[in-house]
């Protein structure tokens, strides 16, 4: 019989190694990868928040409208409930692209928090963007998505799932 870590030979009936201490028996515990979460911690994140600091910056100053032709004090005249459904949309931006940084950083800091972060970050967003689409399909009276806005809906919930798993399945690394 061998020590399944360091192959030395073993008396029967041993319990541990007695060069390495490692029990006998067991095979040593795959060691799960981080290549996802430092994805996440050193890109994603980062760029994911600057991106939502700028569609705020669009939002807030009405060039949203600008890249469709349009002046945003003409959408704003016609549709006069617009303009709070798009300032509370920049709002909540900011705060997503806040909450992405923090989470970068707990990431990084290998913080126990930091997979609920993750998750979080992928449900709020979704639930942010599924709130403006609904306020501004009322305020307008018509669907007023499209392919990448629901498509952000669903990617939102999926990333969610797909995080909560992979995190859960590292609540040992992740422990500060």
């Amino acid at each position: 019989m061998f020590c399944n870590n360091c192959g030395t030979q073993l008396e029967e009936g041993a319990a541990f190694c007695p060069n390495c201490g490692g029990s006998v028996g067991v095979a040593p515990a795959p060691q799960l990868g981080l290549k996802w979460a430092h994805f996440l911690s050193y890109f994603a994140l980062w760029l994911g928040a600057l991106l939502n600091v700028i569609v705020a910056f669009t939002v807030f100053t009405g060039s949203i409208y600008s890249a469709q032709g349009i002046e945003a004090e003409y959408v704003y005249a016609v549709f006069p409930g617009l303009k709070p459904v798009d300032m509370i949309y920049g709002v909540a931006l900011l705060v997503l692209a806040v909450l992405g940084v923090i989470t970068a950083v707990s990431i990084i800091k290998y913080k126990k928090n930091a997979g609920t972060l993750v998750c979080a970050m992928y449900l709020v967003s979704a639930i942010v963007a599924f709130i403006y689409l609904v306020g501004a399909s009322s305020v307008l009276g018509q669907f007023a998505g499209n392919s990448s806005s629901v498509a952000s809906i669903i990617v939102g919930i999926v990333m969610f799932f797909v995080n909560k798993i992979y995190f859960g399945n590292r609540k040992d690394i992740f422990v500060n």
